[in-house]
């Protein structure tokens, strides 16, 4: 017997990284400097229960992120700022589960990237 996973669709503030990727059950400290990435964090903890999606920048030679540039697959996390300066966050993201991701857009008004995520399709086979 096969058992499908419902499919379950959020739409959350977008954290990018240059090329990072993290998996669930790692928690990891990082520090967050761009300015989109910022008002991810801060906007997370404010209006999404802490919960944002992570996802890595395909190039990583460029400081300016745009949409083509993102990575398609991410992590949902939940994150807990533990330094906040004047441009940067120290913060520990603890990675929840890996998504697919689309429907990524940009606000330009808040200067923040927002994106929808699914579950990923899993089948578990029972014997």
């Amino acid at each position: 017997m096969v058992q499908k996973q419902d499919d379950v669709k959020l739409t959350l503030p977008l954290l990018v990284t240059y090329g990072d990727v993290f998996y669930p059950e790692y928690p990891t400290a990082i520090k967050i400097k761009r300015q989109a990435s910022l008002n991810a964090v801060k906007t997370s903890i404010k209006d999404f229960n802490s919960l944002v999606f992570v996802a890595a920048q395909t190039n990583l030679n460029s400081e300016e992120i745009t949409i083509d540039q993102l990575q398609k697959v991410g992590t949902i996390c939940e994150i807990s700022v533990t330094k906040e300066a004047k441009n940067i966050i120290s913060a520990t993201i603890n990675p929840l589960k890996i998504v697919n991701l689309s429907d990524f857009y940009f606000d330009k008004e808040n200067n923040i990237f927002f994106a929808t995520g699914e579950n990923r399709k899993i089948e578990v086979k029972n014997t």
